[in-house]
């Protein structure tokens, strides 16, 4: 890593001569050219952040009834947008299983947590991303170009594609693209 990256830098000097065994001053006078790094990179302890919403029942003076305010708006659910989208992001382009992503949360990162929650959290990304998804779809369709990395055995990206959220809608998006280069050149989309 370039030494803006390091946060931290230890300076290791001998205490004796390798070769003639003579004791060497703490802090070495004498150096020849640039010290040999070594760099040690370490993931930092992580700790969730949890805020704790409270809505205490006040008494109305005038009535007698408790009224509770209610959550502010943008508490949505259990879990923060990071955490969501760490889920969603292990479940859908990671490929792991519900039961994988509970285990990486509450062993790695002390975040206790239900195979039910990581399943909801990944239902709140995927609503989040519904609008844009459907806009997106809806323009490609009339887009004189679409491209994609086609580097691959196609068996992969057809694999690719029957996999995660939207494989129907990702699967007709790539037959009308192989159709629009069909008409160019008749051999795309065939195996060879």
């Amino acid at each position: 890593m370039p030494i803006e990256r390091v946060q931290a830098v230890v300076e290791v000097f001998p205490d004796t001569c390798r070769h003639c065994a003579h004791a060497l001053p703490a802090r070495a006078r004498g150096l020849a050219g640039a010290p040999r790094r070594h760099q040690v990179t370490e993931w930092p302890p992580i700790e969730a952040h949890i805020t704790e919403y409270q809505c205490p029942a006040v008494v109305c003076p005038a009535c007698g009834e408790t009224t509770q305010a209610p959550l502010p708006d943008d508490v949505v659910g259990q879990f923060g947008p990071q955490l969501t989208a760490l889920v969603a992001y292990l479940t859908v382009v990671c490929r792991l299983p519900r039961l994988l992503v509970q285990a990486l949360l509450e062993g790695a990162l002390q975040i206790p947590i239900s195979v039910g929650s990581t399943q909801k959290a990944w239902e709140e990304a995927s609503a989040a991303v519904a609008t844009p998804y459907t806009e997106l779809q809806q323009a490609l369709p009339d887009q004189p170009v679409l491209n994609c990395d086609e580097t691959g055995p196609s068996h992969q990206w057809r694999e690719a594609l029957a996999l995660g959220a939207g494989r129907a809608h990702l699967r007709l998006l790539h037959d009308r693209h192989l159709a629009r280069r069909a008409r160019a050149d008749p051999s795309v989309g065939r195996d060879v």
